[in-house]
């Protein structure tokens, strides 16, 4: 594959595609960014009336606290532009992309696999920009827990990670790593580093053969003296 230029995203998002990734193979297969929310006029959204949108959900949600959740995840499909990096997790790889910025409205009818989709630039990618797989299990958790998402857009935490991984850059902690270990030394100075040092060679010591004992010397005995007879 052909290497990309890095990426450099204004700000990222993960999305879900449709309840338990039910919009996924539709939106990777066509190139799409897809979102449900058939309940949510699409005139209100595309008139920028978020206030109205969060009136509307008000009255299908549970709390306010939904309520605004909803708003804001539909306001960010609208209007986050061309520079925002959308991610979503399928098939056990981390898919990655850029959207167009413009909303197509596709109904109401909820048979349907989504009832808006953006254009993705490009298509869905599935690698770094040198061609890698970006498979799940290689990823951090810090980044792949994002898929627990109950709702359908959010933020991600880990964003400089994320950069990093597409664009095929080493982890400083590694390359910190790599710059405080000694250089590997060469074949020849390494070989000479493991063998012994030579030491002066000496002769071998010779034992003398033991010197045979003297015996004393004793002095000559005097003849003996004839004696006389008296």
């Amino acid at each position: 594959m052909t290497p990309t230029l890095p990426i450099a995203p204004k700000t990222v998002r993960y999305i879900k595609l449709g309840a338990g990734g039910s919009f996924a193979r539709a939106s990777l297969d066509n190139g799409e960014l897809q979102l449900g929310y058939h309940e949510v006029p699409h005139d209100l959204c595309a008139a920028g009336d978020w206030a109205g949108v969060l009136r509307h959900f008000n009255t299908i949600r549970r709390s306010t606290g939904k309520a605004k959740d909803s708003t804001r995840e539909v306001q960010d499909f609208y209007t986050l532009g061309s520079d925002c990096l959308w991610i979503t997790f399928a098939d056990g790889l981390l898919w990655w992309g850029f959207a167009d910025p413009e909303v197509t409205w596709l109904g109401t009818d909820h048979n349907r696999s989504a009832s808006r989709v953006r254009r993705m630039i490009g298509g869905w990618r599935s690698t770094s920009i040198l061609g890698v797989p970006l498979r799940m299990n290689d990823l951090t958790t810090r980044l792949t827990q994002v898929a627990n998402y109950r709702g359908t857009i959010c933020a991600v935490r880990a964003e400089d990670y994320l950069r990093r991984k597409i664009n095929a850059e080493e982890e400083p902690v590694r390359r910190g790593l790599r710059a405080a270990s000694p250089p590997p030394a060469s074949s020849c100075s390494s070989s000479l580093m493991l063998r012994p040092p030579l030491l002066p060679r000496r002769r071998p010591l010779r034992c003398a053969p033991p010197r045979p004992r003297r015996r004393p010397r004793r002095s000559p005995r005097a003849p003996a003296r004839a004696v006389s007879p008296s």
